[in-house]
């Protein structure tokens, strides 16, 4: 049986104990009820967000570059219905479309001398990047953002990448993608 001066240094022990985590614990604060429920977009949210929605486009329709491009579209029209102010999504989108058809126009290039498939789709990509790029840019005009604001809008790249994402913007501008080799 324990004595009663050792109960009541264990009842002191734990009384201290808990009070000093009582003491620790955050004070619970009372939320606001009419706060908003979601955050307000950004211009850069939305332009990042559009690049995803093309992104996801593209992973859904790997080898068919039409497809991928009604899907960008269709993503886009959906965006006009439900939005009042898509253009950031808009851009956002369309360049999302140019890098992915940039990728199957550099990746059909390098194979076409052995694949006949992949030299039979390269003009179809190269058409779809040099008239997708136009309207990106057209966008981009519009909305009046850089090319520096558009890169740091997203928001998954590391820093390497967003160079590298800046220099195909600047190589681009210099030399737009043309319909034809």
């Amino acid at each position: 049986m324990l004595s009663s001066l050792t109960k009541r240094t264990n009842r002191l022990f734990f009384a201290s104990t808990f009070g000093l985590a009582l003491g620790l614990a955050p004070v619970a604060q009372a939320t606001d009820i009419n706060a908003p429920i979601d955050k307000r977009p950004t211009v850069g949210s939305e332009i990042n967000r559009g690049n995803k929605a093309a992104f996801d486009c593209g992973l859904r329709h790997v080898s068919d570059v039409l497809a991928f491009s009604k899907c960008v579209s269709d993503v886009i029209s959906m965006e006009e219905q439900n939005q009042q102010n898509y253009l950031p999504f808009m851009v956002g989108a369309y360049w999302g479309e140019c890098e992915n058809e940039a990728l199957s126009v550099e990746s059909n290039s390098k194979i076409a001398s052995t694949n006949n498939f992949a030299a039979a789709e390269l003009p179809d990509d190269l058409r779809e990047l040099a008239s997708t790029y136009r309207v990106f840019r057209n966008y981009q005009k519009k909305l009046g953002v850089t090319d520096d604001q558009l890169v740091a809008a997203l928001d998954d790249l590391t820093p390497e990448g967003k160079k590298m994402l800046l220099a195909q913007l600047h190589s681009w501008e210099n030399a737009p993608p043309q319909a034809h080799p």
